[in-house]
């Protein structure tokens, strides 16, 4: 597995998928693991496709446009003997990479608050109404 780069909009919500399945391959066709080492709080990684996804957090580009996450990838460690335990224990092997996450900006609405203005009667035309 290499490092990555994928995207996101901002404000997605719970399970949004986050761009394509994380690729990795075994040699040997072992069966792969994928775990997330960082970023869990916004992220998560379905251990068996590798596909990332969005946890409902608030992703917000304004604020960060992107996020760097680390993830490892594990095999099953079938035909793999660990040395120097007498060949009797299967020895998992794995690798990490980092998957740098863009959030990409969308057009939000305008905010406008509920105000209550004054103005004094008779007023001519071009006059202000209450604070700026």
């Amino acid at each position: 597995m290499a490092d990555a780069e994928r995207a996101v909009d901002e404000n997605s919500g719970v399970g949004v998928v986050v761009g394509e399945v994380l690729e990795a391959s075994d040699v040997d066709g072992d069966s792969l693991r994928f775990e997330l080492l960082s970023g869990a709080d916004l992220f998560s990684v379905n251990e068996v496709t590798g596909q990332l996804a969005a946890t409902g957090a608030p992703l917000d580009h304004e604020a960060t446009e992107s996020v760097t996450v680390r993830v490892r990838v594990t095999d099953d460690g079938e035909g793999q003997l660990c040395p120097g335990d007498g060949g009797e224990e299967v020895c998992p092997l794995s690798t990490e990479a980092d998957v740098r996450i863009v959030i990409r900006d969308v057009n939000e609405p305008p905010v406008l608050d509920d105000a209550e203005r004054e103005v004094p009667e008779n007023s001519g035309v071009g006059v202000a109404v209450g604070a700026a």
